[in-house]
Parts: structure tokens; sequence; C-alpha cells
């Protein structure tokens, strides 16, 4: 009830379920207290009246309000059809009472708008219903706005609680409707945001049922539009998943950091042994090129093979990792007795990687990037077998 001392009276005696009148109780509670200050009514028009309300849950305030517009237009002491057929219903009487007291606290209209849009219950495809609301969840000036709202029966009070006097007041006031399509999207937010908060809190506050990545994005877009309208619970709520998110982030970042700098020193690490075994590799080259070399100059110097020492000054221009690399063993091989011709060795398509002699020197072997192995007489010097590959050869 809107009445604090009968709260406070039934809530200390034993409580008795009370259901739905009986049709001859109604009209008595219609007719009987009417007829007692000499008011009548049109005939039919309390079997109108019962014919309405006989379903209705709740149905003694939307009597109440009926019989209290009805009783302003009276006419000569009657209440007639026209009164009935004036208001359309008797549900409507309900919202006639409240655009009257809504107009009376002009600037109160947006803290009433807060409150009613709490008692709401949006369906999600159902019927909008009312909904009990804390008295947390509205601030000290708003609650200050309740207890006249409770007054003038617009709404309900408990100790602790507070609702809409009548679901009628949903249905059939045109201004809290148009208020509850306008904010129908935050109210379904607000719905399934009170389910969280309330599973969070039953399950021991745990993090992993705090808003997060999508959820905590929206909650921060309403927070920002309706900071009147978002009660303390709930930004407490959303300011703990933000705090919770925010360091879940810096953790991840200061990891990836981690891994990008361990990724900078790996990555360091190989390409420093990559290094010293190139160097090595060509430390390795050189000294075999300078060997090649040796064995060249031994063959034209000391032994007088002008042939052979060619072939391997050509062998030594084939292994040149460098241009600066290629060129003494070419000046070399251009040395050598002119008499001596290899240009047919060097009928490759491509860079030749390196010659050989058979066991008898009388042939060479010669292989090269254009993908062939050919064998020459050392004599003619008249390409004698051409052996393909699929690839660079490499050594043969």
């Amino acid at each position: 009830s809107y009445y604090e001392p009968f709260n406070h009276d039934i809530n200390q005696n034993p409580k008795i379920i009370l259901g739905l009148m009986s049709e001859d109780n109604l009209k008595r509670a219609i007719e009987l207290p009417a007829k007692n200050l000499g008011v009548g009514f049109e005939k039919g028009l309390i079997e109108r009246i019962l014919k309405e309300i006989s379903k209705e849950a709740g149905q003694l305030p939307l009597l109440e309000f009926a019989l209290e517009q009805f009783w302003q237009k009276m006419e000569n002491r009657v209440i007639t059809h026209k009164s009935l057929d004036e208001m359309g219903s008797i549900s409507h009487a309900i919202s006639y009472h409240a655009d009257a007291i809504y107009k009376r606290y002009s600037s109160e209209q947006e803290a009433i708008k807060r409150i009613f849009l709490k008692l709401v219950n949006v369906g999600g495809g159902t019927e909008d219903t009312r909904r009990v609301a804390k008295f947390e969840d509205f601030n000290k000036d708003d609650r200050e706005i309740i207890t006249l709202l409770a007054t003038d029966r617009l709404v309900i009070t408990t100790e602790n609680s507070v609702e809409v006097v009548h679901e009628a007041l949903i249905r059939e006031w045109g201004v809290l409707k148009a208020w509850i399509e306008e904010h129908r999207e935050f109210l379904e937010w607000e719905k399934r945001t009170r389910i969280d908060i309330e599973f969070y809190n039953d399950n021991g506050e745990r993090e992993e049922d705090l808003l997060r990545d999508g959820k905590l994005l929206r909650a921060k877009e309403f927070l920002e539009n309706y900071q009147k309208e978002i009660s303390d619970e709930f930004k407490k709520f959303i300011k703990k998943s933000i705090e919770v998110q925010n360091r879940k982030e810096r953790k991840k970042r200061i990891i990836l950091s981690g891994v990008f700098v361990t990724l900078v020193v790996i990555i360091g690490v190989i390409g420093y042994f990559w290094f010293e075994a190139d160097e090595a590799k060509r430390n390795a080259n050189n000294t075999l090129q300078e060997n090649i070399i040796q064995q060249g100059l031994i063959y034209k110097n000391y032994l007088n093979e002008h042939t052979k020492a060619k072939l391997i000054f050509a062998n030594s221009i084939a292994q040149s990792t460098t241009k600066k690399r290629e060129k003494q063993p070419k000046i070399l091989y251009n040395s050598v007795n002119r008499g001596v011709k290899l240009k047919n060795i060097f009928g490759h398509n491509e860079s030749v990687k390196g010659v050989v002699y058979s066991k008898d020197e009388n042939e060479i072997l010669s292989w090269s990037d254009d993908e062939t192995v050919k064998l020459w007489d050392k004599k003619s010097g008249k390409e004698l077998l051409v052996l393909k590959h699929n690839s660079w050869v490499n050594g043969a």
C-alpha cells in the first residue's frame, strides 16, 4: 500500500492472502457508498463496470480511479453511461489520473520520467509489465519524488521497494508508453545487465563474470548517455569491469613486449651466427681457391703442363664468389701458353661451376649453372657427351 502506517501494521500481524472479489461484493462496493451519499447509477452502468474489471488483477485500484472520475462528471447526482463512454474504458481512468498528477509536477517531470522507466520490465517480444524496484536503485532526490507519487496513488511503496500502482498504467498511460519506446534499447540493456550483476554477486564476484569486450563497450556508451538513470550499483559494476579489463590489457601488452624483445634477441643471435658461418664459409672458399691457384702454378711453372694448368685456373674462376676473387685466376688463365685452347669448355650457357680430368687425362668433365654436365676430348676440344639435369649442377 502507499499508506505506510498500514504497511507497518500489516507486517506486524499474520498475513492473509486475499483473492479477487466476487461480482456481488464488487457490486456492493460500487453501489452502497454512493447510495449512502445520495448518488445513483444509470441502469446497466454497474453491470458494464463489473464486466470490464471482473477479470482484471488489482480490481480495487482500477475501480477507485474510475469511480473518482465518475464522481467528478456526475449529472444531478447520477453517474451516467456518458462518463464511461468519454473515458473509453475503466483502465483509461488511471491514465487520466496520471496525466493530471504529471501536469501538476511540472518542475519534477524529468525525475518522474526516470522513476517510471525503472518501474517497467520491458518484454522481449511480449507485453511490458511492471517491475518491483529497490529504493537503492534511486538517488536521494528521486526518492523524495517517489514519496509524493505514492501519496498521489501512482506508485506503491514498502520499506525497501517501489512499483507502479497498477499494470494498466503501463498499458494505458500514453506518456509512459512514449517514454518506453524512446528508451527501449536502454531498458533492454539495463534488464540484461541486471541479470549479469545478480549472477556476479551470487557466484562470489568472480572476475570472469564481469563485463568485457563488446558488452563492456556497450555499457560505457550507456553510462555516458544515461548518467542520471543508471544506479550506483550499475556504475560500480561497470567501473570494476573497466578496471579488470584495463589490468588484463596492460598485462597482455607487457607479455607481448617481452615476446617482441625475445624475438629481437633471437633474431640477433641467429643473425650473428649466420654471419659467422657465412664468414667461415667465405674464408674456406678463399683458402680452397688459393690452393687451386697454387696447384695450377705448379703445373704451369714446374711441370710445364699448360693444358692442365689452364683447366685448374678455369676451375678457380668458376669457384670465385666475387669479381675481386676471380681477378687473379683470370690473369693466370690468360697467361698460360696461348696455344692451349679451352674455348669450347665455356660453350655452356651459364657460369661454369667446375672442371676435372679423367683418370687417363684424355677427357675433361665440366659442369655449369645451365643444368648440364659436358665431357670434352682433351686434344681436339670436341664435345663428347652432354648430360642434362633439372637444376643447377654444383659438382660431378
